[in-house]
């Protein structure tokens, strides 16, 4: 059965899928071993798209906060460390516990991403997945980039050499 995650509804029209993750792979997993899963096909219906997408910044938001939280108590712990000259297991594993904490709290709020959704957080990682444009290169045709630098297998390539190679270049 197709169930909005946000209404919890049926869907009745169009809707977007929701992304199969890890957090939704394991609670499933648990809900499979306490015989309590419907495994319904998760998804979010054009009525609550706007709702979803909110959440999601919201969450998203929260993880990034968590993360910077976590890395301030770490370094917090680690300059505590180094100041005083004293290694304290139980002060390293506090330490260690309370930024494990602080990074599983947003969980509590989680929000599946949908299909084709870029994250908005993080808008450098938008471009990764594309690919570069490809050059074709005629059979036994060196590259322009390898041609200055090709050297014979046995020669010794040493800084003077590599000038020449660049002056050579240049006067193409």
């Amino acid at each position: 059965m197709k169930v909005c995650i946000i209404c919890e509804k049926e869907i009745q029209g169009k809707a977007v899928a929701v992304k199969e993750d890890r957090i939704i792979r394991v609670l499933r997993t648990i809900k499979k071993t306490f015989n309590v899963a419907k495994m319904n096909d998760l998804y979010v219906c054009e009525e609550d798209k706007k709702k979803h997408e909110e959440r999601r910044k919201s969450f998203e938001k929260g993880v990034l906060f968590a993360s910077i939280g976590a890395g301030i108590v770490i370094v917090i712990l680690l300059a505590k460390t180094i100041l005083t000259g004293a290694i304290e297991a139980w002060s390293i594993l506090s330490g260690l516990i309370l930024a494990g904490f602080i990074i599983l709290l947003p969980l509590f709020r989680y929000t599946p991403a949908v299909e084709g959704m870029n994250s908005q957080l993080l808008p450098l990682l938008k471009g990764k997945n594309e690919k570069a444009p490809e050059t074709k290169i005629a059979a036994g045709e060196v590259p322009k980039a390898r041609e200055s630098f090709a050297v014979k297998a046995n020669s010794k390539v040493t800084k003077k050499s590599r000038m020449n190679f660049k002056k050579a270049d240049e006067s193409k």
